[in-house]
């Protein structure tokens, strides 16, 4: 190899670390809201393209990866204060990249706002469920995410409206110990070897309008819960004027 190959094969064996750490820092940047982490399975927002603008690598309008074409339809991958992360049609290929707020149409601030708003509470909620708690605010489908099944469910329609309430027992797990004779020694030692399941209350929660609004438990644990948890109500989506 001639020293000028070797040159070039050493500058892009350098730049690429870079490279890669820049994507990687870019998807984790606290500033950065991804919309997988939070939009309903299934669901997309939609951003429309009136004239070609240019698209960039980095939030920072860094390193243009092209220019999009106009009149397009975009998928919004991304936002933060200032840009939205886009997938859309460049005029050399599909391409993934940033470009201005302003640069596209289809979400007032209002929209955007709404959607780190949804995002926070996403955030919120899936502690909530990973800590097998519930909250004033989330939905059944969250609580029963939680909590599991419920052991009964009620429903009730009247002039306000349609009414529901989720009820299960709770259960705390009591170690069963035993003895087991080491197979080398002859030792008997003394260890867990399964756990009992005790009936120690129950839970209930009614929801009105689709979110929580009262938490009743009656419970033998002398555990604390703690103080009892809020989260935003849940923001309508797709969002309608």
């Amino acid at each position: 190899m001639n020293k000028i190959g070797f040159l070039a094969l050493a500058l892009l064996w350098l730049s690429l670390p870079a490279l890669v750490w820049g994507e990687s820092r870019l998807l984790r940047d606290e500033e950065v809201i991804l919309l997988e982490e939070f939009l309903p399975e299934g669901e997309s927002v939609k951003l429309t393209l009136d004239e070609p603008a240019p698209i960039f690598y980095t939030r920072k309008a860094q390193r243009r990866l092209g220019t999009l074409e106009a009149p397009q339809e975009v998928e919004l991958l991304a936002f933060d204060q200032f840009g939205f992360r886009i997938r859309g049609q460049a005029t050399h290929g599909q391409v993934a990249g940033w470009i201005g707020q302003k640069t596209a149409s289809g979400l007032s601030a209002e929209d955007v706002q709404n959607l780190a708003k949804l995002a926070e509470r996403r955030k919120l909620v899936r502690e909530l469920i990973a800590n097998q708690e519930v909250a004033l605010g989330m939905t059944p489908a969250e609580c029963m995410e939680a909590l599991g099944s419920p052991t009964r469910r009620a429903s009730t329609l009247d002039a306000q409206g349609r009414s529901e309430r989720l009820e299960w027992i709770t259960y705390e797990k009591i170690p069963v110990y035993g003895y087991v004779t080491d197979p080398y020694t002859g030792a008997a030692y003394r260890q867990v070897i399964g756990y009992d399941k005790v009936e120690t209350g129950f839970l209930s929660v009614a929801f009105e309008n689709g979110a929580a609004a009262e938490i009743q438990e009656e419970s033998e644990d002398t555990k604390d819960r703690g103080q009892l948890k809020i989260v935003p109500l849940p923001v309508e989506f797709p969002f309608r004027p």
